[in-house]
């Protein structure tokens, strides 16, 4: 990612970014490298982003113009291969995250687990046993209380 004035230098950016590019505009997508060279011409600074307007070669050897916003650009072709394995290790992590996601309970799942007593516990209380008789009981009798606001 690059910020601030790179007029008339080369800097680096993805194939698939320009290729998608170029396919929105009509254009076959016919790039040639992983990491396209561009060299910039002119940039700008527009809501606190930077946007260059650069000459981007295609494999046939003609050049087209291209304002493209400074995310998509590097200075190096090395920051750029970082960026992709970056990117590639996020959405392995997020594939390997997404298969453990607990899903709450729907509300009719609720509803039949309230009813078949699955989430409620089954034992009574030790203090509040009647068929001990005679003798302390050990624990105090439990204290049912609302909350008054």
């Amino acid at each position: 990612m690059i910020e601030g004035n790179y007029n008339n230098k080369r800097v680096y950016a993805h194939q698939d970014v320009i290729a998608c590019r170029l396919q929105m505009a009509g254009w076959p997508p016919d790039v040639a490298g992983d990491e396209i060279p561009v060299e910039v011409i002119g940039s700008a600074e527009l809501d606190g982003y930077w946007y260059y307007m650069a000459w981007v070669p295609l494999a046939t050897g003609h050049k087209v113009l291209m304002n493209l916003p400074g995310w998509v650009l590097f200075e190096n072709y090395q920051a750029a291969i970082a960026d992709v394995l970056a990117d590639e290790a996020r959405r392995a992590m997020y594939k390997y995250a997404k298969c453990y996601r607990h899903k709450k309970p729907t509300v009719w799942q609720r509803v039949k687990n309230f009813l078949a007593k699955k989430d409620q516990a089954g034992t009574s209380f030790p203090a509040c046993d009647e068929s001990k008789q005679g003798g302390a009981q050990t624990l105090p009798a439990p204290i049912f209380s609302r909350r008054v606001l």
